[in-house]
């Protein structure tokens, strides 16, 4: 649960709370801003905006697209290599 809903991979205001599943009573309460985030909390509030590149600016963005697309431009131009060759 989150008081305001402010987008994807920001968890500062989200409060867990786990129920019993036959009562219904309130079992345990964590409020993720008062919790010392572990090593692998890091790493997974990271992934999100690495994988998107939603943590800079147009520049990075332009970057990820870069990396991106030099993958198939890899793969298009070696193909073309091959095919010179194998003529």
């Amino acid at each position: 649960m989150a008081r305001v809903d402010h987008g994807d991979f920001d968890r500062s205001d989200e409060i867990s709370l786990y129920f019993d599943q036959y009562t219904g009573s309130l079992l345990e309460r964590h409020a993720a801003a008062s919790e010392q985030a572990s090593l692998g909390d890091i790493v997974m509030k990271w992934l999100g905006p690495l994988h998107t590149a939603t943590f800079g600016g147009s520049g990075i963005r332009i970057l990820w697209a870069l990396f991106g697309l030099s993958f198939p431009i890899l793969a298009i131009t070696g193909f073309i290599m091959w095919w010179n060759r194998a003529k």
